[in-house]
């Protein structure tokens, strides 16, 4: 089940988020072999007019953007947005959801909230 958490960012401002993937007893749940993405949209339903992160294997080969493992057989993977992205944050507040896809394509997401911004002073 996808757990509701919002985050907030000040615009402009770097954005990191570990996280430790978790079967319902604790363990550790190995991704080394999911794709995981974190996407950022302008409402639910939205277009992507924020940010989209991912990490996923092509051709046997693991691809991230914006998303890295740091120890993937631990389920630990970490999400960071650049202030390079968060400057172009415009809107009060977006919709994001983090979400995992197996190898055989199965989709499960972990979670889903409001992102958001304030405007930086500098």
């Amino acid at each position: 089940m996808a757990k509701s958490t919002n985050f907030s960012v000040i615009q402009g401002d770097s954005f990191v988020l570990n996280a430790t993937y978790k079967d319902p007893q604790g363990q550790a749940i190995d991704l080394s072999t999911y794709d995981i993405y974190f996407v950022v949209k302008d409402q639910h339903g939205g277009k992507t007019t924020c940010s989209e992160s991912s990490l996923k294997t092509i051709n046997g080969e693991r691809l991230s953007n914006g998303i890295t493992e740091t120890d993937g057989v631990s389920g630990q993977f970490r999400v960071e947005i650049t202030p390079d992205q968060t400057k172009n944050f415009t809107f009060p507040k977006a919709a994001y959801q983090l979400q995992i896809v197996s190898e055989s394509g199965t989709r499960s997401t972990l979670a889903s909230g409001i992102f958001s911004v304030e405007r930086g002073n500098i």
